[in-house]
C-alpha cells in the first residue's frame, strides 16, 4: 500500500516553514506513475513557497513491487552518523515485521515467501536497482 504524511519543512534556504507531503511507501502495483515521478526524481522534494529554492527531503522511503519480486528500503545516509541506534531499531523491526507477516501468508507464491528488504542509502541507487530488477523481469526467460 502507498502511504504518506504530511510534514513540516524549513526551507535550507530563507528558513521559512511549510507543510509538504511526503512519501513514506511506494507500491508498484498501486500507483505506476507514481513509480514514474520516483524513477524521475520527482518523489519527495521541497519546493519553498517563499523564495522557491528546491530541495530533496531527506525521508526514509520503502518500495515494493510484486510483480518484479523486489522490495528496497531508502535510509538517507546521514543517518549512519546522526542517529545508528534508531536505523538500526528501524531495520529490526522492519524485518520482523516482513518475517510475521511472510509466516502469516505462508499459503502465497514461493516468491513472496523468500522475499527480502534491500537497502540502500542514496536515492539514486534505489532508482538504479528499481531499473535494473524491472530490466531482469522483462528480459526473464
Amino acid at each position: 500500500m502507498t502511504s504518506k504524511a504530511m510534514e513540516t519543512i524549513r526551507c535550507p534556504a530563507c528558513g521559512s516553514q511549510q507543510k509538504i507531503e511526503l512519501y513514506e511507501t511506494i507500491n508498484a502495483m498501486d500507483d505506476p506513475g507514481l513509480v514514474e515521478r520516483l524513477l524521475a526524481g520527482e518523489i519527495n522534494l521541497f519546493t519553498c513557497a517563499s523564495c522557491e529554492h528546491r530541495a530533496r527531503v531527506e525521508a526514509p522511503l520503502l518500495f515494493n513491487d510484486l510483480k518484479i519480486g523486489l522490495k528496497i528500503q531508502y535510509f538517507p545516509a546521514i543517518l549512519l552518523d546522526k542517529d545508528p541506534e534508531n536505523l538500526c531499531k528501524q531495520y529490526f523491526g522492519m524485518m520482523t515485521e516482513m518475517k510475521s507477516f511472510q509466516k502469516e501468508f505462508d499459503f502465497m507464491a514461493k516468491s513472496f515467501r523468500n522475499q527480502s528488504i534491500y537497502i540502500v542509502f542514496s536515492m539514486e541507487e534505489m532508482v538504479a536497482q528499481i531499473k535494473f530488477r524491472a530490466l531482469l523481469y522483462k528480459n526473464k526467460s
